[in-house]
């Protein structure tokens, strides 16, 4: 009951948002379960357009005040309404972005600035054309990422680095020969 009305969960599409409610039922609780799509005879819970839809859900988010959402899987129209809605709701609204792959793959400006601004929770990715990964799990506010590797076929990883920053695509191919096999 303390979330009534204060937890949103934001799919992509509105297949996304049906699919989830009809899986979650009532788990989710009071939860609202949405979506943000555009287009279409369906629209989203904010609107059709992306300038519109942008404006639509900052304007839930204010409505609802000091609020949880928790984002599926945002490309980058969402990307864009979340980046905007960051800078423009209260400051208590906490946002959970899920898969948003902010990190590890392709980079723009828009990724950059969301993977400064949020701390990954929970987060893996292969790397070296899948001969290691990246690794982080927030335990507290000092937590690792890990750089480990392994030797393909095996799916068995050995640690080879440990950092409090992000190991960017240099330090990963520095590490990675430096850990190689003579």
């Amino acid at each position: 009951k303390a979330l009534k009305n204060r937890l949103s969960i934001v799919f992509r599409t509105n297949k996304q948002a049906a699919q989830a409610k009809q899986l979650w039922g009532k788990a989710v609780g009071e939860a609202r379960v949405v979506s943000m799509a555009k287009g279409g005879t369906k629209k989203g819970a904010f609107s059709s357009g992306e300038g519109e839809m942008a404006a639509s859900f900052i304007q839930s988010l204010k409505d609802m005040g000091d609020a949880f959402v928790v984002m599926v899987a945002p490309r980058k129209a969402q990307l864009e309404a979340i980046a905007r809605a960051v800078e423009e709701v209260d400051s208590k609204t906490c946002f959970i972005l899920l898969n948003a792959r902010l990190r590890g793959g392709r980079k723009d400006s828009l990724r950059q600035e969301l993977a400064t601004a949020f701390s990954p929770a929970f987060h893996v990715r292969l790397v070296a054309k899948g001969e290691g990964l990246v690794f982080r799990q927030l335990q507290d506010g000092s937590s690792p990422w890990i750089l480990a590797r392994r030797k393909l076929p095996s799916t068995v990883a050995t640690e080879v680095s440990r950092s409090l920053e992000e190991p960017m695509p240099d330090r990963v191919e520095e590490v990675f020969a430096q850990s190689a096999d003579p």
